[in-house]
């Protein structure tokens, strides 16, 4: 073989006539002219091929050891165990130790997306993979619902085995993780697989005996995960699960006067407090699961004997700290007492309240409930207005807010608005009464609107702040008021910048979330569809990626005064680079869709 053309010819991809000690062109330019040795042949495949054979090989001799395991306990069950028994072994054996291996891409592609066991609980991820994850999981997605005492867990997993956390919560933790980390987005799938097919194998071995809060913090988990998957029927049916599972423990009577039996009775301080979490977490996923299904409330308010959580630092530290009884939620001085994630289920049981207000009057009013409704409609609104009227300074929004538990409990406090008014004007207009009394509902609503598109941009950081699905269903139910507003006859001027700037938001979401896009696509395909993406300002249409625009549809942006705030600068506006249906209830309907 020849040897090769000189560095300084290679460079600029010129002839070089391979002269010995320098070539014409480096002698002509005066440059230095070096020659580098040609490389030797490749052998990467054949070192691919040796590897491949020995991890088969090991493969094979762990294969024939379950087998013979698998034989030997066979033998001492009964047929139906044996059946069940080898289901779980054959899933766990070819999925835990196979289903990482694809011929078709290279050695270390594979070692390095998916890590050893992603896919069966025989053997675990690697370390490194692991604290990687729960850092992920208590930095980003703890704080929206802090479910889980961090001390007491990480020390379970140091501790006797037979005492560490389920396998079902800790595949949940990685998964929902996973799809929080654009680092490890491509295996959040397989570990929802493992921790679904984990809970569902424990509760057919388990008794009442044996459940923990555990299996509820692994349903709420699961339903978190697939409601940002999109894979609602099944998020419906986890929440139901996680439900039922801190009713069967009766997590919500934890605090009851009487002496009432509950799974956490002999529990420690810490055990106890973490037992309340865990149903205000269940009992916030029943009333979001219900406003964005339609489907009933299955948490009935009267039944909760159980105060709301403490402070987070008496929690981390074990510190006793009585938190608000429930039901003492009425008086507006408690509320200055109220911890931010105590404020967020207030705010959650608020929109409960609103819930049980639409769907009693789902079928339309009539002349002996049209005074009842009324009553009813004026009692919710004035509570939420003095809710906002007696916020505590920790639980307001600041310039840069950090605490996601004040956002939602905003979001939801706004939300619960927009519901409660627009029955409000669809019920006046069916009453035909004076049109200042359906305009009057419908500002409310814009204005609950334009609340929650400042809140969700007083977020500086949104890599690093935890958002799911149950934040991001408010931004888009905002969104379909200010597009309401634009097919009206005389919309804001606002408008149609607040509409851009949410869909920004939401589609800078997805981007970092490749599961959250279901918003995202859903409100493009409805400014398209209502015609009113000519409107938003061509700057942000823009930055939206709105590419399918017609100018041409016979509307034009409100006349008024431009959209501009006097900070206008603070929004780093680069950093936010029929399935959805309004039911009869009151809810907001969605049907699964595919967004893979």
């Amino acid at each position: 073989m020849g040897i090769l053309a000189c560095t300084f010819c290679r460079s600029r991809k010129i002839a070089c006539d391979r002269k010995q000690p320098s070539c014409s062109r480096c002698l002509f330019t005066g440059k230095p002219c070096e020659y580098r040795a040609r490389k030797s042949a490749k052998l990467a495949v054949h070192s691919r091929i040796k590897a491949f054979e020995s991890r088969l090989g090991t493969l094979e001799s762990q294969l024939l050891q379950e087998q013979i395991l698998k034989h030997s306990v066979s033998a001492r069950c009964s047929p139906g165990e044996e059946t069940l028994s080898r289901k779980t072994e054959t899933d766990g054996s070819i999925e835990g130790e196979f289903s990482h291996f694809n011929i078709s891409e290279t050695e270390d592609a594979t070692e390095n997306l998916i890590p050893p066991g992603v896919q069966g609980p025989q053997s675990l991820p690697d370390t490194q993979w692991q604290q990687k994850l729960y850092h992920v999981y208590f930095q980003q997605l703890d704080p929206v619902a802090p479910l889980i005492h961090k001390t007491k867990f990480l020390k379970a997993l140091e501790g006797d085995p037979n005492f560490s956390p389920p396998v079902a919560l800790r595949y949940a933790m990685w998964a929902v993780a996973a799809l929080a980390s654009t680092e490890h987005q491509h295996v959040a799938e397989n570990f929802y697989i493992t921790a679904r097919k984990e809970a569902e194998q424990f509760e057919m071995k388990s008794t009442m005996a044996q459940m923990a809060p555990s299996l509820a913090q692994c349903w709420f988990l699961l339903a978190s995960f697939e409601a940002s998957r999109a894979y609602f029927t099944r998020a419906w049916m986890s929440v139901g699960r996680c439900v039922r599972a801190v009713q069967m423990m009766n997590l919500h009577r934890l605090d009851s006067p009487h002496a009432e039996v509950h799974a956490l009775k002999h529990g420690s301080l810490i055990d106890r407090e973490e037992g309340r979490r865990v149903f205000w977490g269940a009992y916030c996923a029943d009333k979001w699961a219900s406003t964005m299904s339609g489907h009933p409330l299955i948490i009935k308010d009267e039944d909760i004997c159980t105060n709301l959580p403490s402070s987070e630092n008496s929690f981390e530290l074990g510190i006793e700290e009585v938190g608000v009884s429930f039901l003492k939620l009425d008086n507006i001085e408690r509320f200055c007492s109220l911890s931010s994630f105590a404020g967020a289920i207030s705010a959650t049981s608020i929109l409960g309240k609103c819930l049980n207000h639409l769907r009693a009057y789902e079928h339309g009013l009539t002349a002996e409930n049209t005074g009842r409704y009324w009553d009813n409609h004026r009692r919710i609104d004035t509570s939420i207005s003095l809710i906002f009227m007696n916020l505590p300074t920790h639980l307001r929004v600041k310039k840069v807010e950090k605490d996601v538990n004040v956002v939602f409990t905003h979001f939801n406090l706004h939300l619960s608005i927009i519901l409660l008014h627009q029955l409000a004007g669809k019920t006046a207009t069916k009453q035909r009464m004076d049109e200042a009394v359906g305009h009057n509902s419908f500002q409310r609503c814009l204005t609950s609107a334009i609340e929650i598109k400042d809140t969700m941009y007083s977020v500086r950081d949104l890599k690093n702040f935890p958002v799911n699905m149950w934040t991001t269903a408010p931004l888009y139910i905002a969104a379909g008021v200010f597009i309401e507003d634009l097919m009206g006859h005389r919309p804001s001027p606002n408008s149609p910048a607040d509409l851009g700037l949410l869909l920004i938001a939401l589609k800078e979401i997805a981007e970092l979330q490749k599961g959250m896009t279901f918003f995202a696509q859903r409100l493009e395909k409805d400014i398209i569809k209502a015609k009113v993406a000519g409107c938003i300002p061509s700057h942000l249409r823009m930055m939206a990626g709105l590419k399918v625009v017609d100018l041409k549809d016979g509307r034009s942006a409100p006349r008024g005064l431009p959209y501009c705030i006097s900070d206008e600068k603070l929004y780093d506006y680069r950093m936010w680079t029929g399935l959805c249906e309004s039911s009869n209830g009151g809810g907001i309907a969605f049907k699964e869709e595919n967004t893979k």
